[in-house]
């Protein structure tokens, strides 16, 4: 990443915009409670997911950097939220459920179950990475459907992505970048960006029927455009996130000192559930 940027896409528009100067939260947020029983001691259910929260602030934006923030968050509406920093660029680029891939089985998504209940992948214990896996059951669905997911991730320009999985995946086709590169332990994959604007890839995840097809994790990171491939060998805990959105009405602006054209501004995105 460029110092004191950030990379934003929303919708299908792109800028750099003011990198937060401001204490930015990013918070991991699972469901669940904790609650006392009769007894004294305390019982907890949560779940093993945790979408992510971020909080961005600004503390002196001129006007036209004010202008452009408010531009590409403030009408946002449903758009989907690409967002790169310094805090989110480093490791592993991928969301949870792409570097720790058990958690589709964990959390009952539509790429380890059909929709009649039929599991398509389930958690299975392994040594390194997460300790945990995806073990595809090789199963047919029988809703008709092909059961995937889907992650969107931002090249900034001046980048390449590089990306590779890990596990006992050797049917073609069951980890995919746009463009059809099939992503395996064999060896780290290019995915090539551009050098004046930013490509947007999508990393596809397919259930296969093929049996025995074990995904342990996926790991991905940027370089500099045609610079060698970084070491993104063995595992490292995936920094990024899946499907965000603005929160509705939670972009503000104050205006920190209006006499010399200087703002403050404030929004929250939020992680939400990937499948329509």
């Amino acid at each position: 990443m460029t110092n004191g940027v950030a990379a934003l896409w929303t919708g299908r528009r792109f800028a750099w915009i003011p990198a937060p100067d401001a204490p930015a939260s990013h918070s991991l947020v699972s469901w669940g409670s904790a609650d006392q029983t009769v007894g004294g001691s305390t019982v907890v259910s949560a779940s093993h997911y945790a979408a992510r929260t971020i909080e961005l602030a600004w503390s002196n934006l001129t006007r036209s950097e004010l202008l452009l923030v408010q531009d590409m968050f403030a009408w946002a509406g449903e758009d989907e939220i690409l967002y790169r920093d310094d805090m989110n660029s480093g490791g592993n680029i991928l969301s949870p459920f792409l570097g720790r891939p058990h958690l589709h089985s964990d959390e009952l998504t539509p790429l380890a179950y059909d929709d009649n209940g039929v599991a398509l992948a389930r958690t299975a214990s392994v040594n390194n990475g997460p300790l945990k896996a995806l073990a595809f059951t090789g199963a047919a669905a029988t809703d008709g459907k092909t059961h995937t997911y889907a992650e969107r991730v931002l090249i900034p320009p001046g980048a390449d992505m590089h990306i590779v999985a890990s596990g006992a995946v050797t049917a073609p086709g069951v980890v995919q970048v746009t463009g059809g590169v099939n992503v395996s332990p064999a060896a780290v994959s290019r995915v090539p960006g551009l050098d004046d604007t930013p490509r947007v890839v999508e990393i596809v995840i397919t259930a296969p029927t093929t049996p025995k097809q074990v995904l342990t994790w996926v790991r991905a990171a940027f370089s500099a455009r045609g610079a060698p491939a970084p070491n993104i060998w063995p595992y490292a805990t995936p920094e990024g996130f899946g499907t965000m959105r603005v929160e509705p009405g939670s972009f503000t602006v104050t205006g920190t000192n209006p006499a010399y054209g200087l703002f403050s501004a404030a929004v929250t995105l939020r992680e939400v559930w990937p499948w329509p």
